[in-house]
């Protein structure tokens, strides 16, 4: 996997919950290409670009660096529907389940 594309819906949590683990049952030190994930979603916000990245990082509970973030078009007055472009941080992908249930279920 080298790059997802995915549409935002009403909750980014779930949307990039999708990714968090997925190279859990790799050891970290293997050498793989994480993938680069290309997010479309909508704000209201004065500042739009730094609103999504907020939203980004507070989702994945981690700081996206070096993420492009550019305004596709103007869907309603003053709400745009953004894209962002970054690749997956390493601690979400490589990320160990937190509760027995979802530990059980990856054994």
């Amino acid at each position: 996997m080298s790059d997802t594309d995915w549409t935002l819906h009403s909750s980014l949590r779930r949307s990039v919950d999708a990714f968090r683990g997925i190279f859990r049952r790799r050891a970290r030190a293997d050498s793989c290409s994480l993938p680069r994930i290309h997010i479309y979603g909508f704000s209201k916000a004065l500042n739009p670009e730094f609103d999504f990245h907020e939203r980004i990082n507070m989702a994945l509970c981690e700081t996206v660096i070096d993420i492009k973030i550019y305004r596709v078009r103007l869907v309603a007055p003053g709400k745009w529907m953004l894209c962002a472009s970054f690749i997956l941080p390493k601690n979400v992908a490589f990320e160990q389940p937190s509760w027995e249930g979802e530990a059980k279920e990856q054994v």
